[in-house]
C-alpha cells in the first residue's frame, strides 16, 4: 500500500502543475489517477472536485468557450430540477470552500460554482442558457464541409475525406 501512496503523491504533483498550466483535463486525469491509487490522499477529493469544475467552466464548443454549467455541478440537463441544483450545490460547496480547500485555484473554483448555480437556479437564465447551448451545438452539426486553415478538406461525414485527398 506505501507504494500506491507514494505513486499517487506523484500523480497529484503532477495534477497540481498541470492546474497551474491550465490543463485542466490533463489535471483531472492525474487528480483520478491519484484518487483511485489512494483514495485518503491528503486533499486530493477536494482538488478532483476543483479540476472538474475548471474543466467544466472551460468547456468549448465550436471554437468559443461556453461553459457548462450542469457539468460544474455534475449534473445532467434533463434530470436537474432545483431541489438537485441545491443539493448539489451545497455537497461541492463544502469541498470547494476556500476555508476547507486549500489547493490552490479553491477561491475561484468556489466562485465558478456559485456562479452554476445562481444561473441554474433562475428559470429565466436558465432558459436562455439551454437555448445558447442548443444554438452552439445545432451549429456544429449542420456547418458544412469546409476546407480548415491547413488546405485539408475536413467533415463531420469520416468518408468525404476520402473523395477530397
Amino acid at each position: 500500500m506505501e507504494c500506491n501512496r507514494e505513486e499517487a503523491i506523484r500523480a497529484r504533483d503532477i495534477a497540481h502543475k498541470l492546474f497551474s498550466k491550465n490543463d485542466y483535463v490533463g489535471a483531472k486525469k492525474f487528480g483520478d489517477k491519484a484518487q483511485r491509487l489512494y483514495p485518503n490522499l491528503d486533499g486530493i477529493q477536494h482538488a478532483v472536485t476543483m479540476f472538474n469544475v475548471y474543466r467544466s467552466a472551460n468547456n468549448k464548443i465550436n471554437g468559443k468557450c461556453v461553459p457548462d454549467w450542469y457539468g460544474v455541478l455534475g449534473i445532467t440537463a434533463l434530470a436537474s430540477c432545483q431541489r438537485t441544483v441545491n443539493t448539489q450545490y451545497r455537497k461541492l460547496a463544502l469541498l470547494l470552500h476556500p476555508d476547507k480547500n486549500e489547493c490552490q485555484g479553491a477561491e475561484e473554483g468556489f466562485k465558478i460554482l456559485l456562479q452554476a448555480k445562481d444561473i441554474l437556479s433562475d428559470s429565466v437564465e436558465r432558459s436562455l442558457y439551454d437555448q445558447t447551448i442548443l444554438s452552439e451545438i445545432f451549429l456544429v452539426l449542420l456547418l458544412p464541409d469546409t476546407w480548415n486553415e491547413t488546405g485539408k478538406y475536413s467533415s463531420i461525414c469520416p468518408f468525404a475525406s476520402r473523395f477530397h485527398s
